[in-house]
């Protein structure tokens, strides 16, 4: 069985072949043309002094001659010489000539393909691109170093958060936002420090005042001072000792801070007070005060709380019977 044959063969040409005297097609077709456009004319005239026959006659064979003559020159000039020779030439010829018909490079010696002047070209051009990205990203980084400086910068050096002191459900906190636990737990602190008087009332009431003033609003210290010159006149405040406490079992709930608006709270403290003049007591009885709260971050250097006793709710304090404890007492052991 034959095997196919697996050589390639060539489906084109690259260059015309020769058909006659080693001249193509085309060459042949230029010289025919230009020996018609020369002999024509020249047997016409002849056919017109003579015979008419005889001019056509020896016009036709004055055709071929040129023809068979110019093609034995292109024979001899194209012989061992690469496609394109006399083109070549004929252009040099009219180059020497002083007719620049096109840009022609003549040169001796050997040649330089330029290929590391391209290498160099385009490494300068990647190095100069390459260049340019690197400092744009370093100005861009920059320029977000410079905006977090100054962000960083313009923010606060401080900030309170007030944190629930049960954190057991978790807790979703807000800076301004001050839960009622921490509003309970700031008044029942301030107030039981106002009410402090561990040795004589006639200097320690002056003496607490000017300790929480920072947490107490202007109008509610001026009310205190008031307050502090009338005993003194009265002489309740002489060698007289005071202290408060939360009865056990009316700590925090969530009934005993009340929002009145935005920033404004009133706190129910049940307390027990204690005073004694000179190692004897001379009062003992649980009080209910009605505290409002406000916000008042005037001095956060002062009072980092934020927050400001503003004196006694509408009602006032009132003094709480047995019967009222008691049954407190019993639904909290109900509940």
């Amino acid at each position: 069985m034959t095997q196919p044959s697996r050589e390639v063969l060539a489906d084109r040409l690259n260059a015309e072949p020769a058909i006659f005297k080693g001249c193509s097609s085309s060459e042949l077709g230029i010289i025919v043309g230009v020996a018609a456009l020369v002999w024509l004319p020249v047997s016409l005239l002849l056919a017109g002094m003579r015979c008419g026959h005889y001019g056509l006659w020896d016009g036709r064979h004055r055709c071929r001659g040129h023809g068979s003559g110019h093609g034995n020159l292109f024979q001899r000039l194209k012989r061992n010489r690469p496609d394109g020779y006399y083109q070549q030439r004929f252009v040099i010829w009219l180059h020497d000539k002083g007719l620049r018909t096109s840009n022609l490079v003549r040169r001796s010696g050997s040649w330089d393909i330029g290929r590391r002047v391209c290498v160099a070209t385009v490494t300068r051009s990647i190095t100069s691109a390459r260049t340019c990205a690197r400092c744009g990203v370093i100005g861009l980084e920059a320029l977000i170093i410079f905006a977090l400086w100054f962000g960083w910068s313009q923010a606060p050096k401080e900030m309170t958060v007030h944190v629930p002191p049960d954190l057991r459900s978790g807790a979703v906190l807000a800076i301004d936002q001050v839960p009622p636990a921490n509003v309970y737990a700031f008044a029942f602190y301030i107030f039981q420090q106002l009410n402090r008087w561990p040795e004589d009332g006639a200097k320690d009431y002056g003496r607490a005042i000017f300790l929480v003033s920072p947490y107490l609003t202007p109008k509610y210290r001026t009310d205190l001072i008031a307050d502090m010159e009338l005993k003194g006149r009265q002489g309740e405040l002489s060698y007289r000792v005071r202290g408060v406490q939360e009865i056990p079992g009316h700590g925090y709930e969530d009934r005993r801070v009340d929002v009145l608006k935005q920033d404004v709270w009133v706190v129910w403290l049940d307390l027990d007070l204690y005073e004694s003049v000179k190692g004897m007591t001379v009062k003992k009885t649980a009080i209910r005060y009605p505290l409002r709260v406000v916000r008042h971050a005037v001095d956060l250097e002062a009072n980092p709380w934020g927050l400001a006793l503003d004196g006694f709710a509408a009602e006032g304090p009132r003094r709480l019977s047995e019967t009222e404890l008691t049954e407190e007492h019993e639904q909290k052991s109900q509940g």
